[in-house]
């Protein structure tokens, strides 16, 4: 999390799911976030990307 703010600016925060912890990335970096990971995203899986 320390590294997705300090090298991309993507503000995102720690949860826990039962037994399970996830990054969930703050509304406002989403746009961000995906347009730096979609262009390595295979086609298929591409509508798990936010719209």
């Amino acid at each position: 999390m320390s590294m997705l703010k300090e090298q991309w600016s993507i503000r995102s925060t720690l949860n826990r799911d039962k037994s399970y912890y996830r990054i969930r990335i703050a509304v406002g970096s989403v746009e961000r976030f995906r347009s730096i990971v979609e262009p390595y995203v295979l086609p298929t899986l591409r509508y798990k990307l936010p719209a």
